[in-house]
């Protein structure tokens, strides 16, 4: 029995069923007819997450943003890896003997070790963001280039279609590194971020031509990749 957890950034549950009602999403829509998938409250991210991987309130644990709101300095910090990590579920006692691996998680960075393997969310441009260290090269031999978001930021001189694609193929990397390591875990947490990213610039496009959109894309392209997912819970008779 392995349990999988997929984290879609960035969809919005309302664009999700327009695109769900007027297009070809199938795996989405395969699950919202089964679960009826509803969104009751939209927290925000760090502090959203925070939550999920600890089961700490947000009044009790007290990250907001990823920046640090109180600081000795009162200068911008981020919140990282060594502020958060003890409370996170997979380093509880009672999951020491649970293989993990976690792809593109916030609090993640930098990495430390675990029972399993680490591709971090890094917020800085970095090479040393998998545990194992020698993962990174593991995963490069294996032609799986496993890199972070900073490796494509926005700019407003980079064509579009350009940027789209870009951050889309790093998605399909992370999900090639998903499929690398589901025969070898017991648990595995992925964070697929291109609704996010591509949401951030050009949500406006969807107001305007819906399907035709470059976030219509970052949505068919995640409903392939939870196709792959759903396809993998039944093979392994997960979770």
């Amino acid at each position: 029995m392995k349990l999988l957890i997929a984290i879609f950034e960035g969809a919005d549950f309302d664009v999700l069923n327009d695109f769900i009602l007027n297009s070809n999403l199938p795996n989405f829509k395969s699950l919202h007819d089964i679960y009826r998938l509803k969104c009751d409250c939209i927290p925000y991210e760090a502090a959203g997450l925070m939550s999920a991987f600890t089961g700490i309130p947000e009044r009790n644990h007290g990250i907001s943003s990823y920046w640090k709101s109180q600081n000795y300095f009162y200068t911008p910090e981020l919140w990282n890896s060594s502020d958060v990590k003890d409370s996170m579920i997979w380093n509880q006692p009672y999951m020491k003997n649970i293989k993990t691996v976690l792809i593109n998680l916030w609090g993640t960075h930098p990495v430390y070790p675990v029972n399993g393997y680490m591709i971090s969310y890094s917020m800085e441009k970095s090479l040393r963001y998998t545990y194992p260290p020698e993962l990174c090269k593991e995963l490069l031999m294996k032609n799986i280039n496993c890199v972070q978001d900073t490796c494509v930021l926005y700019n407003e001189n980079v064509l579009k279609k350009e940027f789209c694609n870009n951050v889309r193929k790093i998605d399909r990397l992370r999900h090639a590194a998903v499929s690398y390591f589901i025969d070898n875990c017991d648990l595995l947490i992925v964070n697929y971020t291109s609704i996010d990213r591509i949401s951030h610039f050009y949500f406006n496009e969807y107001l305007n031509i819906g399907i035709m959109s470059e976030l219509y894309s970052a949505y068919e392209q995640c409903d392939s990749i939870l196709g792959d997912l759903i396809a993998f819970t039944e093979q392994y008779n997960s979770d």
